[in-house]
């Protein structure tokens, strides 16, 4: 996240989140799990290292809600 924050320093900033990166014991609704990601402390701990940025917009991406039926992911 320090690279991230040295290039672009002060120019607008679009970030695209894409969960599926995450352990799917803590986001079950993603779409092709990946065994052995990071926890959601972890994942929270990449959108903190944000603050600062010139952050003008941001999505989420690849959260599948028809395998998130006990909506653990959101």
């Amino acid at each position: 996240m320090a690279e991230v924050r040295e290039i672009v320093r002060t120019l607008p900033m679009y970030c695209t989140y894409d969960i599926d990166f995450v352990d799917p014991t803590f986001a079950p609704g993603i779409g092709i799990p990946k065994i052995g990601g990071p926890n959601s402390f972890q994942a929270q701990q990449v959108v903190r290292k944000l603050a600062g940025v010139n952050l003008v917009g941001a999505d989420l991406v690849e959260v599948s809600p028809p395998q998130d039926s006990a909506r653990g992911t959101a």
